[in-house]
């Protein structure tokens, strides 16, 4: 049979403490923990959890209630732990109950908030998804880079080892008089380190983050600029590989980039990547087709080609002409769109 019970009861003359807490007292097979945190909407958090948590727990023979002063805005709840046997470890069965809750709920409403804090000028959309994609990939998962762009991650045994420590320091507590624990003070203090890692690998995820929405707001531009330039009667060669890059004509002759650079030295420009230039050139004659020629074309100078031409662009599959443009890149010339 599965008990559950959420009474109300009168609040406490003493004010909530920073953290959690638990005041342990044991009679005949009964256990009561009162739970404290500093915010009323965590601890309504944690409410909602435990109550999830109950009927999978009282299929394991285990019954607790939950007493609270108001289920709105509880300042404590009051978790008891009814028909206990000598045979359970009430320390080890709470300490799996807060890992659970800390590793779970906590730290995902820690990774939202350090994002809402440090970086208020994201949307609710964008702290949802960023939240999400630090907690999934990198909390649950192990230790493992958030997307291909990242440039930060944790090291690999990271989650081990906070959970390994964190398991040992909650029994530790919780085995030791007066059985009390404030969780907030030992993650922030014991435990800071980790939280400062978890902080810089938030830090860098939305600055890749942003660096990405930068590259997709490059990218639309470098569209609309090619959707409204009258297209030529041109069928242009584009090598990319590694870091380097060149653009021929479709008799293998260089690609005529100089009206862009007089442009760009006209504009005291001289600093242009030459990337940049030979896209400029790109779009300003506007081929009808570009064949592109690429040992990856998700990397670099080459996704950039992908992603703006789209319909007009045709992958090379080992064309005859590839070992000639690879031979000019092997070359080592200084610019990208350098004569062979």
């Amino acid at each position: 049979m599965v008990v559950f019970l959420l009474q109300r009861i009168s609040s406490p003359p003493f004010p909530y403490t920073v953290g959690m807490s638990f005041a342990w007292c044991r009679e005949g097979g009964k256990v009561t923990y009162r739970l404290r945190m500093m915010n009323p909407e965590d601890v309504r958090d944690l409410l909602q959890w435990l109550q999830r948590l109950s009927i999978p727990k009282a299929r394991d023979g285990v019954l607790y209630f939950l007493e609270v002063g108001d289920p709105e805005h509880p300042l404590f709840i009051d978790l008891v732990i009814d028909g206990c046997d000598e045979d359970i470890d009430t320390v080890e069965w709470l300490s799996q109950i807060l890992m659970r809750y800390i590793l779970g709920h906590w730290m995902h409403r820690y990774v939202g908030k350090e994002l809402a804090r440090e970086h208020s000028y994201l949307n609710p959309e964008e702290i949802e998804y960023l939240r999400d994609k630090i907690y999934v990939q990198v909390i649950r998962t192990g230790s493992r880079r958030l997307l291909q762009w990242a440039t930060f991650a944790l090291e690999n045994d990271w989650l081990g080892s906070f959970s390994l420590q964190l398991n040992d320091a909650l029994n530790s507590i919780l085995s030791d008089s007066p059985h009390e624990v404030h969780v907030d003070g030992l993650l922030r203090f014991r435990f800071m380190h980790y939280l400062r890692e978890l902080q810089e690998l938030t830090r860098c995820t939305v600055d890749d983050y942003l660096l990405s929405r930068e590259y997709e707001d490059y990218i639309d531009l470098l569209r609309y600029f090619l959707d409204t330039t009258p297209t030529s009667q041109t069928v242009v060669h584009v090598l990319a590989v590694g870091e380097s890059a060149k653009a021929f004509t479709e008799n293998l002759q260089p690609f005529d980039v100089s009206e862009v650079e007089n442009l760009a030295n006209h504009a005291d420009q001289e600093d242009l990547h030459p990337q940049d230039v030979l896209m400029s050139a790109l779009i300003t004659h506007a081929p009808q087709k570009v064949i592109l020629h690429t040992d990856d074309a998700d990397f670099g100078f080459a996704k950039t080609v992908v992603r703006v031409f789209g319909d007009r662009l045709e992958m090379c599959d080992c064309c005859p002409e590839c070992d000639v443009f690879v031979a000019a890149i092997d070359k080592g010339v200084p610019s990208v769109y350098t004569t062979i």
